[in-house]
């Protein structure tokens, strides 16, 4: 088990497939750590310190966030239509750990 995989596993309690896993520990300090404010070399990826503390507080706020699920990234603001209204909501990227979907 790589670095960042070990870490992931002890913060959040969940295995990383192998492929996200390495990429991180290859690549994974040139990503930023506010994916939201600063744009890196791959836009919305972001740094083990993004994915574990953002993950923490989706967990933390949204009682049906899945345990196997940890967010990756930043996608951007997506505008939806609620009760006839528009509104702008955060869009971010997950990784469902069990199979390595996003």
């Amino acid at each position: 088990m790589g670095q960042f995989a070990a870490h992931v596993s002890r913060e959040l309690g969940v295995s990383l497939p192998q492929d996200y896993a390495g990429f991180m520990d290859t690549h994974g300090s040139k990503l930023s750590e506010d994916p939201v404010q600063k744009e890196s070399w791959i836009g919305g990826l972001g740094s083990s310190h993004f994915v574990i503390g953002t993950t923490l507080a989706f967990r933390s706020r949204l009682a049906n966030f899945r345990t196997q699920n940890v967010v990756i990234g930043y996608v951007g603001i997506k505008t939806i239509v609620v009760n006839k209204a528009y509104e702008e909501i955060d869009e971010y990227l997950v990784l469902d750990t069990r199979d390595g979907t996003v």
